[in-house]
């Protein structure tokens, strides 16, 4: 059976702190985002929202705003979904949503190709701030992590991971950078294409020294 074609008027709405953030809608002909919001602030039986209702109760309703993030008339479920999607991409606050919009589905439901390029639409041509917490903790664990060396099965599963992949064009745009200053023969002779007869893997002649030094294979022909 065909799921059923939703055409109603909505808002998706957002309530945010300094420290969690919450995605919601408000639809059909009696919508009002704002009433939702007030709801949420007193913990009313209709809100459906026991996490936002406790960070209310923590921190008090004067650390809590809202503001309207998309209205609009069409399928309100697949537009929260987005937004929170999003949210979880992007943001570095803690969420008070408890999981994914379902609506009576799973919450661990594969997204389509088609969702994740609404998603990419979406953030196209955008750049995304980290907050200074985020720059500190990636600064940190870069710094835990640099100096050690990977092991035999993390080595492994890196060139099992790579098996059969085709490597993109900005991929090899990006070792042609790379390669600039050095002699043209080293240039060509790097960029090409490679086999590992131990396996079958396929890539350019550097690729390949890489993936042999990771997987102990030895043979190589040119393609």
């Amino acid at each position: 059976m065909p799921d059923k074609i939703i055409n109603d008027p909505y808002e998706i709405y957002l309530v945010e702190s300094e420290w969690e953030w919450y995605v919601g809608k408000s639809f059909g002909k009696t919508m009002s985002a704002e009433r939702r919001f007030e709801h949420h602030m007193i913990g009313h039986k209709d809100s459906g929202a026991k996490l936002l209702w406790a960070a209310v109760q923590e921190r008090g309703r004067e650390s809590f705003s809202w503001q309207i993030l998309e209205s609009g008339v069409g399928d309100h479920k697949q537009a929260e979904r987005l937004w929170y999607d999003l949210g979880q991409m992007f943001e570095a606050r803690v969420c008070l949503n408890g999981g994914r919009p379902s609506f009576g589905g799973t919450r661990s439901e594969d997204r389509t190709p088609e969702w994740n390029q609404a998603i990419g639409d979406w953030w196209r041509g955008r750049k995304r701030v980290l907050s200074d917490e985020e720059l500190e903790r990636r600064k940190i664990q870069g710094e835990r992590r640099r100096g050690i060396p990977l092991t035999e099965e993390h080595k492994r599963n890196i060139s099992n991971g790579n098996k059969g992949k085709v490597r993109p064009e900005w991929d090899t745009l990006a070792k042609i950078e790379r390669q600039k200053g050095k002699s043209p023969n080293c240039l060509e002779a790097a960029l090409r294409p490679t086999e590992c007869t131990e396996c079958g893997k396929q890539s350019t002649a550097g690729g390949i020294t890489l993936h042999q030094k990771s997987s102990g294979h030895t043979g190589r022909a040119l393609l």
